[in-house]
């Protein structure tokens, strides 16, 4: 199965936490805005761009089915998600 960067970074960090997680939370460790937070202009227009694109790689994993909900969200937090053994068994 063919994952981009961003998937295989987001899995593999879904795997490791060994609990239910929101993938959002990886986020900006897997791409860390590089600009002064007040800085607007094409570097920030494209480090938005790459945290929408997370987005896009969770939302692949789920349809790979690769990762589940294992707590829905309710409002005060997101969907918490684990991988699925599909998704242990990508990582090793």
């Amino acid at each position: 199965m063919e994952l981009s960067e961003d998937e295989k970074a987001l899995l593999y960090l879904i795997v490791k936490a060994g609990r239910p997680v929101s993938p959002s939370d990886y986020f900006h460790g897997i791409h860390p805005p590089t600009f002064a937070p007040s800085v607007e202009g094409p570097e920030r227009d494209a480090w938005v761009e790459k945290q929408i694109g997370l987005y896009g790689a969770y939302l692949g994993l789920d349809q790979k089915g690769l990762v589940e909900v294992a707590v829905p969200a309710d409002g005060r937090i997101p969907d918490l998600v684990v991988p699925t053994d599909a998704g242990r068994a990508l990582i090793g």
